[in-house]
């Protein structure tokens, strides 16, 4: 009697694999997976896999398939090569459909070696897309002061016993915001790029004073405008699946759009005046919460330090013919000095998992 059944099941099984239908076709995809878990229930454990196996050497076929049709196909298999004992292609399946449904939950059926075998496994974002937006203070460095009276006397005095004092403030808080990609190699480190447009900026006040005890005091505002192109790796502690710190650290490119110099209510043009092209270095800490299943928010800080000066020493007294700056800064006994920056940034951003990774 039992080889008789046998001999039935094979039978059935020689059946199904000689149906030459689409193959990604969706009700033909039911109809092999209906036949492949009719052979599993029976104990044909052997049969689950010719029946599917195209399905699990390419992928793409399975495409038309809700997502649940596809993870069914994904724990059909794995199941059968765990009774199979192809423990590493079971993994390899276990795999696929924790890639295709990462918030998998244990069914009625499932083997505990299976059960196990999820348990070790981690998953993780691969590529992410997102957005960020923040505020930043300026620190502004002075490494030399320059001023109009040098082009008279080098003592930074002139005829008239002028001389000249300056001070940097920091209460300009910029803006930033953009886009960002990140490429996550495996569980704990990451990929980032950005595109971002950044306002910074910068106070500081000049002090004219004579011998004779007089003088003239003026109140300076410096904006810029860049597009910012930072890079950094992102390493990702996991504390839990869910609520992950990370640290990051790498470096930015600055392209200068524009710059404003602003006495009271009158401002000029000064882009000139300024590096079009800077770069520098970032660092930074911060913590991802996962909402869902593809979505995530970001909080970090960062520090960002400019290498080299902002300013364009060549450009400081300029002729009239590039704007006419030079009257106006001429007019306010101002030049602009050496100046690095430092900034210190709070973001806050959202991202979206184009992809997982198992690991």
């Amino acid at each position: 009697m039992y080889a008789q059944e046998q001999d039935s099941l094979k039978d059935e099984d020689s059946n199904t694999t000689n149906q030459q239908l689409p193959l990604d076709n969706v009700q033909e995809i039911l109809h092999r997976y209906e036949e492949a878990e009719t052979f599993y229930n029976k104990g044909k454990i052997d049969s689950v896999p010719r029946i599917l196996g195209v399905y699990l050497k390419n992928k793409s076929l399975l495409r038309k398939m809700e997502k649940g049709g596809i993870t069914d196909i994904y724990r059909l298999s794995a199941l059968s090569y765990i009774l199979m004992d192809s423990l590493q292609e079971a993994e390899r399946q276990i795999k696929n459909l924790l890639s295709n449904q990462h918030n998998y939950q244990i069914r009625q059926g499932d083997l505990l070696s299976f059960k196990a075998s999820l348990d070790t496994l981690y998953i993780s974002p691969r590529i992410v897309i997102g957005f960020r937006a923040g505020w930043l203070a300026t620190f502004a460095q002075k490494n030399n002061s320059v001023s109009v009276l040098d082009v008279i006397n080098d003592d930074n005095t002139n005829a008239s016993g002028i001389s000249q004092e300056e001070s940097y403030t920091v209460d300009y808080l910029g803006i930033t915001a953009g886009l960002n990609l990140g490429y996550y190699f495996n569980r704990h480190f990451a990929l980032f790029a950005e595109v971002v447009t950044t306002n910074i900026g910068f106070n500081y006040q000049r002090l004219l004073a004579t011998d004779q005890g007089g003088g003239l005091e003026y109140q300076y505002a410096q904006s810029l405008n860049y597009l910012e192109v930072p890079a950094y790796l992102q390493y990702n502690f996991f504390k839990q699946p869910t609520f992950t710190p990370y640290i990051l650290a790498g470096a930015y490119y600055r392209y200068l759009g524009s710059s404003l110099k602003t006495i009271s209510t009158t401002s000029v043009n000064a882009t000139p005046l300024m590096q079009t092209h800077n770069f520098g270095a970032l660092v930074g800490f911060g913590v991802s919460k996962s909402i869902g299943t593809r979505w995530a928010l970001r909080l970090d800080a960062r520090y960002s330090y400019n290498v080299g000066n902002i300013n364009r020493a060549a450009k400081r007294f300029m002729n009239n013919g590039e704007g006419n700056i030079d009257v106006f800064l001429y007019n306010a006994y101002d030049s602009i000095d050496d100046i690095t920056i430092q900034n210190v940034n709070v973001n806050v951003g959202i991202t979206y998992f184009l992809r997982y990774k198992v690991f």
